[in-house]
């Protein structure tokens, strides 16, 4: 399952976890403002519980330099928008934009 952040709303983030745990193999992008929720401490246990459950973490490169001058959570993986458009078409019709 592919998960779509793309706003820094903490009821977002909750769904997603929600969506996460009902699998085991999936993908977390974390666009535009939703980063500010990767970087802000108060949600880190809920980051932390979904990589618990097999989820990983991406953000778009442009967004990331956009941010934040230092380097990125260590949870996240940083990719370019050619890959995010890769994860998406492989990840078909089971995606969650939130």
């Amino acid at each position: 399952m592919l998960v779509i952040l793309s706003k820094s709303d903490p009821v977002k983030l909750e769904l997603a976890s929600d969506a996460v745990s009902k699998t085991t193999d999936s993908t977390v992008i974390i666009l535009s403002d939703a980063f500010y929720l990767a970087l802000d401490g108060r949600y880190n246990d809920t980051f932390i519980k979904m990589q618990k459950m097999g989820a990983k973490f991406y953000a778009v490169d442009a967004d990331v330099l956009k941010r934040i001058t230092g380097k990125p959570p260590s949870f996240l993986s940083v990719i370019s928008y050619k890959q995010l458009v890769n994860i998406i078409i492989e990840n078909g019709r089971n995606t969650i934009n939130l």
